[in-house]
């Protein structure tokens, strides 16, 4: 935790069934939370694909966010920006394999 931040790993699959999408994450290690089901409309990628934070709407691709919590009590996020957004297998190694 360098300065004072934590992280979280969230999953956001695009699979109409969940248990589908549960499955899929399930080989790639621990998530701290997964939103899957309803394919391109559930609220993960509504929130981070179409509306909020637009990108591509493809697969794979992981977005690294920053938000700041105003009350540890009330969970309220003051604020989220986008930091880094890569597409495909490749990019997505690359950046694994770097000190982010």
């Amino acid at each position: 935790m360098r300065e004072g931040k934590n992280f979280a790993a969230i999953g956001i699959g695009v699979n109409f069934n969940v248990d589908q999408g549960i499955n899929f994450f399930n080989k790639f290690g621990k998530f701290d939370e997964l939103m899957v089901g309803r394919k391109w409309f559930n609220i993960g990628v509504l929130k981070y694909i179409w509306k909020y934070f637009p990108g591509q709407a493809v697969t794979p691709q992981v977005i690294v966010m920053e938000r700041l919590i105003t009350d540890a009590n009330s969970y309220s996020i003051e604020t989220e920006k986008e930091l880094l957004r890569e597409y495909g297998n490749d990019n997505i190694k690359k950046i694994s394999e770097s000190n982010f």
